[in-house]
């Protein structure tokens, strides 16, 4: 008996988006004339040259934009692909890896996930394996595509991967409970630390945040402000949360001669005055009843990671941490918008093309 002839299915996408077709036909004329623009101007001279060149890059800039439009076009088409091909067997066994959780998912979770692998940039696989990560870590099922959609504009916007980004944001709100489990305000939080100081979202992602630090109620924003500015002043990412967690142990549990005087100063301490009162008001006091005296400050630790930090603090630094911690607490919106931009650039239109093509 012959065996049946195999069944070809051939699927063509039309794609009829005429307007981004031509833009990026202009695009790819643009990039040629750039090129013999910027051939000719490096065999000229003077003025000649770089005015030359100077309209090469900006025709380069002005094809770029185009370009980035057009790829809204070819998104609109591969959407209509993706999703058939993403409903079959590898996506269908991605959710079953899910609900190995044991938590019951929402009516649409499924649609949800599909769905978010249409908008964001980053592969599919990535996507659902951000969801199980979310949903292990204890988010809630029901805000778990919220969620992966603010990591994913944090992946973004920090340079780093989506499931590095998720686990990251789940530390931050499993950790600082006044975030309420707002992924995106976490991310908001640790992107203008990333701006105030000198720091990556790589960087922040190897450490817990100082997420011990929250059972006394110090803020992400507290932390955050105190890391920017002890990296501004050349300490790195690990050694500079090293020196919060010791400024905070020292006013938690201060030694005997440290508890005389702080006594002496007229600053209440201890664990129960960081809760009652938070880290930045304690920080306060210690700033204007220690006057910069360095004699004094001294006296308030037997830490030394702790005075690394508390001597720039206390004798000048003050004044520039409230204006970082007043910056950090109310930047909203600044990681979706920078994820934005990034999306807008050459790399970015790589990245989702090539999102959407590998699924």
């Amino acid at each position: 008996m012959a065996e049946p002839e195999p069944i070809i299915q051939r699927i063509v996408v039309e794609f009829d988006d005429r307007e981004a077709q031509e833009r990026l036909a202009r695009f790819n004329d643009a990039q040629a004339r750039t090129t013999e623009r910027g051939v000719g101007g490096a065999a000229s001279a003077g003025a000649v040259q770089m005015g030359a060149f100077k309209g090469g890059l900006l025709a380069v800039e002005a094809a770029a934009s185009l370009a980035t439009r057009a790829v809204a076009g070819l998104q609109r088409a591969f959407n209509t692909l993706k999703a058939p091909v993403n409903l079959g067997a590898s996506f269908q066994a991605q959710i079953a890896f899910i609900r190995t959780l044991g938590q019951e998912l929402p009516r649409g979770f499924e649609a949800g996930a599909l769905e978010l692998q249409t908008r964001l940039p980053q592969l599919g696989a990535d996507i659902n394996r951000a969801l199980y990560d979310a949903i292990s870590a204890g988010i809630d099922p029901g805000k778990a595509l919220g969620f992966v959609e603010a990591a994913s504009a944090a992946a973004v916007a920090g340079g780093t991967d989506l499931v590095k980004a998720t686990n990251t944001l789940t530390t931050a709100t499993n950790a600082f409970t006044e975030l309420g489990g707002d992924a995106a305000k976490a991310g908001d939080i640790l992107f203008a630390t990333i701006r105030a100081g000198k720091t990556t979202f790589e960087e922040l992602a190897a450490t817990d945040l100082g997420a011990s630090m929250a059972s006394l109620s110090v803020r992400l924003a507290e932390s955050g402000a105190l890391l920017a500015e002890f990296t501004k002043r050349g300490q790195n990412t690990s050694v500079s949360l090293n020196t919060i967690q010791a400024i905070v142990a020292s006013i938690a549990q201060p030694t005997q001669e440290a508890a005389r005087e702080f006594d002496r100063l007229g600053v209440k301490v201890g664990a129960a005055a960081l809760k009652e009162r938070g880290l930045t008001a304690i920080l306060r006091d210690l700033n204007t009843a220690a006057g910069g005296n360095v004699e004094v400050i001294s006296r308030l630790t037997d830490r030394k990671e702790a005075l690394r930090g508390l001597l720039p603090l206390l004798t000048g630094g003050f004044d520039a941490y409230e204006k970082t911690l007043r910056m950090v607490e109310t930047t909203t919106g600044a990681t979706a918008q920078a994820a934005r931009e990034q999306d807008n650039t050459f790399e970015g239109m790589q990245r989702r093309l090539d999102a959407l093509v590998r699924g």
